[in-house]
Parts: C-alpha cells; structure tokens; sequence
C-alpha cells in the first residue's frame, strides 16, 4: 500500500485532538493524538486508543 494522508491542525490552546479511521502497514486500525500542554506537544500512534484512555 502505498496510499499518502497528510493531515494538518493548529492548536493554539491547550489540549487534545485525534484522527479515528487511520490504519497501520498491517491494517490494524490506530488513531492519531496530538496532545499539547503549555510545555509541550506529544504525537501519539495508539493501537489501543480506548485502553489509552482509560489509563489516564
């Protein structure tokens, strides 16, 4: 598979945003989440994302 996303967002606040319906190179489903606090900004890849938030 060689399909291309390029996907963009500006947070200009604290917080969370996520992208449903990405899949992996094994088509495994994943979801994308940017977290940004005022120190700084993770990129997240969850396989699992409900059990990522569970954890939280």
């Amino acid at each position: 598979m060689n399909d291309k996303i390029i996907l963009a967002q500006t947070l200009k606040t604290d917080g969370r945003v996520s992208f449903d319906g990405l899949y992996d190179i094994d088509d495994n489903p994943v979801t994308i989440v940017i977290d940004k606090s005022d120190d700084e900004v993770i990129l997240l890849i969850c396989k699992d994302y409900d059990d990522y938030e569970d954890d939280k």
